[in-house]
Order: C-alpha cells, then sequence, then structure tokens
C-alpha cells in the first residue's frame, strides 16, 4: 500500500482558489464520507494555507487520479471555476507524501515558519477522519507519527523559538498601516484559536482598548474575561465598526460577516476617520467590495506574504536543522511501516506454529498414557518454549526492518501462502 497525498496550498494558488478549496468544521463528516466512497480512506487537511487530502493505495497511479478527482469535487461545491483546478494542485506518494506531512505538521511549509497552529489543525484533521471511520490503521499511524515528529521538531530545534503565529505576523502588518497600538480602539470578530492568538498579540502590541464579539456570545464572554476585553453581540457589530481604528475578523464562516453595506454605513458615521481591517479567516470574512469603499484598507492572507518571508529568512538555519530532523524521522517511520507489512506474516507464523505445537503435543501424550495433569503440563510448557525459542529470530528479524523481500521469502519458507494477509506475489511499488 501506497500512502499519497495531493493538495492545493499558498504556493501553488491565490487565496481566491485556497477559499474554494476550504472545508470547514461543519461540513467536513460529510466530506469525509465523500472521502471514503471515492478513495476508500482519507484525511482532508484545511487551513488558511492549504487544503490536502491523503489515502492510501495499492495501484498509486489510480489512487494519483482518484485524489485529484476528490480536490476537482471540492472546487466544484459551489459553482464551475473560471480556471482549471490541475495547474495547482501537487502530488506526493510514498516517502515524498510522508516527509510533506511532517513538515506540514512542525510548521515548516507553513506562510509563517514554525507557526504553531498547524499542530492542532493537523490533530484535528486526524479526529475528525477517525470520528467518520474514514481512517485506517496505517493512515492513523502516519498522522500519529508526524504530531510526533513535530513535537520533536519544536523540542530540538530551534524552529520552535521565536516562532510566531500568522495571527501574530497580521497584527504586525497593521502596526506598520497604523503605527503605535497604543492610541487605537480595536474589533476582533471571531475568537477561536487564531482569534485568541490575535487578541494576545493585540494586547502585546498594546492595543488602548479591545472588543470581541463572535457568533458564539457565550464564547465571545469567555474570551473577553480571559483576555481583559469587552465583549458585545454580533448585531451591535455596525456600532463597532463605527468606532473602531481597525478590525481583526477570524471565523470559520462559510460566508462573509463584515459586509460592504455595513462598513459603508460606519464610515458615513465617522468622516475623516480611516479604518484597517485584517482578514484572516479563510473563506474570507469580508465582502471584496469593502476594499473599493474610500478610507477603507483591507489586508488579507495574500497581505502577509512579504512579511512571512522575512520572518523565514531570519531563522533559516533553525529551518535547515529541522528539515534534517524531519529526514530522520521519515527514515524510522519507513522502518515502522515495513514492520507493519511483517505483522500478517509474524501472525500467520504464529499460528501455524501453534497449530503444529498442540498436535505433536497430542500424539505425544497419546504415546504416555497415565501421565499425572502436572506431568502434561511439563510437557505442554516445554513445548511452548521450544517453540518461542525457535520463532525468537525470525520474528525479531521482520520487526527490525527486514524489506519487503525477506517478509516474503518467511512466508514461502514456511508454506503461509493463503494463511496471511501478506501479499507474497504481489510486490508493492
Amino acid at each position: 500500500m501506497q500512502i499519497l497525498v495531493a493538495g492545493v496550498s499558498y504556493r501553488t494558488a491565490p487565496v481566491e482558489r485556497l477559499e474554494r478549496l476550504a472545508v470547514g468544521l461543519d461540513t467536513l463528516p460529510t466530506l469525509l464520507l465523500q472521502a471514503t466512497h471515492h478513495l476508500g480512506e482519507g484525511v482532508i487537511l484545511s487551513t488558511c494555507n492549504r487544503t490536502e487530502v491523503y489515502t492510501v493505495a495499492e495501484d498509486p497511479e489510480a489512487g494519483e487520479r482518484r485524489l485529484v478527482d476528490f480536490l476537482d469535487l471540492l472546487d466544484r461545491r459551489h459553482d464551475a471555476p473560471v480556471d482549471p483546478l490541475g495547474p495547482s494542485v501537487y502530488i506526493f506518494s510514498g516517502d515524498e507524501a510522508v516527509r510533506h506531512l511532517f513538515r506540514v505538521a512542525s510548521g515548516l511549509d507553513s506562510l509563517v515558519l514554525g507557526e504553531p497552529e498547524i499542530v492542532n489543525q493537523v490533530a484535528t484533521a486526524l479526529r475528525a477522519a477517525g470520528e467518520a471511520g474514514a481512517v485506517s490503521h496505517r493512515l492513523s499511524r502516519l498522522f500519529h507519527y508526524a504530531l510526533r515528529t513535530s513535537r520533536k521538531v519544536r523540542r530540538e530545534t530551534g524552529v520552535a523559538r521565536h516562532s510566531v503565529s500568522i495571527s501574530a505576523i497580521g497584527v504586525r502588518l497593521l502596526e506598520r498601516a497604523i503605527g503605535d497600538l497604543a492610541a487605537s480602539d480595536v474589533l476582533l470578530v471571531g475568537v477561536g484559536e487564531t482569534g485568541r492568538l490575535a487578541a494576545r498579540a493585540l494586547k502585546h502590541a498594546g492595543v488602548r482598548n479591545l472588543t470581541v464579539t463572535s457568533r458564539r456570545p457565550g464564547r465571545a464572554t469567555e474570551a473577553a474575561a480571559e483576555l481583559g476585553a469587552a465583549a458585545i453581540s454580533m448585531s451591535e457589530m455596525g456600532g463597532a465598526l463605527t468606532a473602531a481604528d481597525a478590525v481583526v475578523t477570524c471565523t470559520s464562516a462559510q460566508e462573509a460577516v463584515v459586509t460592504a453595506d455595513a462598513v459603508r454605513l460606519a464610515m458615513e458615521r465617522r468622516p475623516g476617520r480611516p479604518l484597517f481591517i485584517l482578514d484572516l479567516a479563510l473563506p474570507a470574512d469580508v465582502e471584496p467590495q469593502v476594499a473599493t469603499i474610500p478610507a477603507v484598507t483591507v489586508f488579507g492572507l495574500s497581505a502577509l506574504t512579504e512579511m512571512a518571508e522575512e520572518h523565514r529568512a531570519g531563522r533559516q538555519s533553525a529551518a535547515e536543522e529541522a528539515e534534517t530532523l524531519v529526514d530522520r524521522e521519515v527514515a524510522h517511520f519507513n522502518e515502522i511501516l515495513i514492520a507493519l507489512d511483517a505483522e500478517p506474516v509474524i501472525k500467520a507464523l504464529g499460528e501455524r506454529a501453534e497449530t503444529i505445537r498442540k498436535r505433536e503435543v497430542e500424539r505425544a501424550l497419546k504415546g504416555l498414557p497415565g501421565l499425572a495433569r502436572e506431568e502434561v503440563e511439563v510437557v505442554e510448557a516445554m513445548s511452548r518454549a521450544i517453540v518461542k525459542r525457535l520463532l525468537a529470530d525470525p520474528i525479531s528479524f521482520l520487526r527490525a526492518g527486514g524489506d519487503w523481500e525477506s517478509a516474503a521469502a518467511v512466508a514461502r519458507a514456511f508454506d503461509l501462502d493463503g494463511e496471511s494477509d501478506f501479499p507474497i506475489d504481489d510486490r508493492p511499488g
């Protein structure tokens, strides 16, 4: 079985395309069910930087075609696309697919090097796939190992030191545009993980007043108490837009929550005062027409690229250190996969040995009538010990990283064809 991934990211497509492919948590279960129909199994990872689909396939070429078809299905959910998706899609298989996920989970493929949000996003993708019954043992193990690698990268390299979130980069962009935030009032729309990171960055920047709102009023109240901010309902957002110097929005809504009509009305009530809006959401929280309103400046995710590159350039040595560690972990994971492939042979070998042991013990005991129970138990224990000692070396060899040919040779040597799930006559790759 070959591990495969196909996706579209900020490196290969504009934000508008990423918005079309974005998968919200509310639609994820349904789309995972569709993924099982198209792919057999799959994990969908959708963030503000990418949408990717992971699967496994016995026939890599057929698996890649199914992955591209599924991405095209995601792209066509709302209306027919203007441009074909194909040129924006990247596909990795085998070691390259494993390496890609390890790099993604470690923040090495993020717009902001080492950004911390990705770890939870990868974990959420795996959990959702598990709850939907869309993930196998092999794919689950891949994601668990990717999360393990991410923790190791952050613990053992410099990637985690001085790392910043995309929210923090966005706040820096606001500071460049506005100047000192100590004289600014900011409205934060959305208090999920990205919103809370943005709120902390704003507080660290010394923002004068912070007001938060959410589509879930309880979460806004809770976040306001935690952050020392004021909470309002979404119905009060019009007045908050009038008062604010800047707006940061980062909800998971599938439709815009900051409309052109609302912003236009707010600007009429505050003549002569500019408004800066930072939209960190995907799909975008702000209607495109808002950017055409006089005195309003909208920064979307694409505007963060330049600052993110400055941050990455300053931490190149940490990135190289992390890349080396990832390469080591890919090799180690391959050893685990080989052992995983060998498990059917090990299981069948154990079952064959136990069948032979029982038959021979039974035959021996028939020739030794009148043995006491304790003596029968000694014979049984001795036979088990002999079998265990005989199987110890081949089992250790298989689990220590014997290759496919070795596993197949063991299966043939012990005549296990038909007794295990190991593809003896179907060499992979």
